[in-house]
């Protein structure tokens, strides 16, 4: 073999093992978890829970009963966290209301005065709105409506005292606390949903990122 052949093959040796170095680079960088960002500090004390005192792992969930797309996050990504993470006592799960869409301050509000009278009431209430949610554009949280919606999800409820606490609006303060604690965390972008796990917000929201953050602050 010629001097020259011996030094083109090893030309192409040298040219294959670094092609392999920068895929294995390239390969190791994608296979990272994306970098997580600072942790912001949200205070959901008071706020409709599902808690687990001993819990490591906090969920900070930001809706508004009118938003389409926390419909759609409530039916499908919820079940799979209130699965994986509530149920097996991982994670407590704050739900923080907020009214910012149109109309949408007496669905927010009922929520709450059910929240008073059980705990209970108020998830049933809410998964009740998600699972019959009209359409967002649609004027549809009167108060009429949203107590047949309430007689329908908590059918043994005080009836007399929720219509009471709807006509005075007896959380309208606590909704506007609700909305500067979502400016707050959001650096006054508020966008629903918006979840948050131990301060850490979920970009993208998908459960693929949830248990990455998960896996990293647990």
């Amino acid at each position: 073999m010629s001097s020259s052949s011996s030094g083109k093959r090893f030309v192409l040796i040298v040219l294959a093992l670094i092609i392999v170095v920068i895929a294995g680079f390239f390969y190791l960088q994608g296979s990272k978890t994306p970098a997580l960002p600072a942790p912001v500090r949200i205070k959901a004390n008071g706020q409709p829970s599902i808690s687990n005192p001993e819990a490591t792992l906090h969920f900070v969930a930001f809706e508004d009963l009118k938003c389409s797309n926390c419909r759609h996050y409530n039916l499908r990504l919820y079940p799979q966290i209130k699965h994986i993470y509530i149920d097996s006592q991982h994670a407590d799960y704050s739900i923080v209301l907020l009214s910012f869409l149109p109309h949408s301050t007496p669905a927010a509000n009922t929520a709450l005065c059910l929240y008073k009278q059980k705990p209970d009431y108020f998830f049933n209430f809410v998964d009740y709105i998600y699972a019959h949610q009209p359409s967002e554009t649609e004027d549809w949280a009167t108060l009429n409506q949203l107590l047949q919606f309430a007689s329908q999800a908590t059918p043994n409820a005080d009836m007399n005292a929720l219509s009471q606490c709807m006509e005075t609006n007896h959380y309208g303060d606590r909704l506007k606390e609700n909305l500067t604690l979502a400016e707050k965390a959001m650096n006054q972008k508020v966008q629903t949903p918006t979840l948050f796990l131990n301060g850490i917000r979920v970009l993208p929201l998908t459960m693929k990122r949830i248990n990455e953050i998960a896996a990293h602050v647990s």
